[in-house]
């Protein structure tokens, strides 16, 4: 009798991979795209607009030229002592032995 339900390898969607409905959106969004790009570089230049429009749509040009940046963490750990990280998977800690470079950051 074949075993029904739980987690099998390589069953369901990539991680990654968009489904159907996404990619038809992200394709009629894609034709106004030289419009929509037009509106933030006349806002952005608009003295008369409000200042925070301003930066929003140089931020927005920014970030779809150069992509959003990274954001970073200063830490003051100064006397602290050593500081520990627990990676948590689905409410479950880390298996022991593994390392950062077994996870994804972003």
């Amino acid at each position: 009798m074949p075993v029904r339900g739980g987690k099998r390898s390589g069953a369901g969607r990539p991680k990654g991979a968009a489904n159907k409905a996404t990619a038809d959106i992200k394709e009629a969004a894609g034709e106004y795209s030289d419009a929509a790009l037009k509106v933030l570089v006349r806002v952005m230049g608009d003295s008369t607009a409000p200042a925070a429009a301003q930066v929003a749509a140089a931020n927005a040009i920014l970030d779809r030229a150069h992509g959003k940046p990274k954001q970073s963490l200063d830490v003051d750990a100064n006397g602290l002592g050593p500081v520990s990280i627990t990676y948590v998977t689905n409410g479950q800690p880390a298996p022991a032995g593994s390392s950062d470079e077994d996870y994804e950051t972003s």
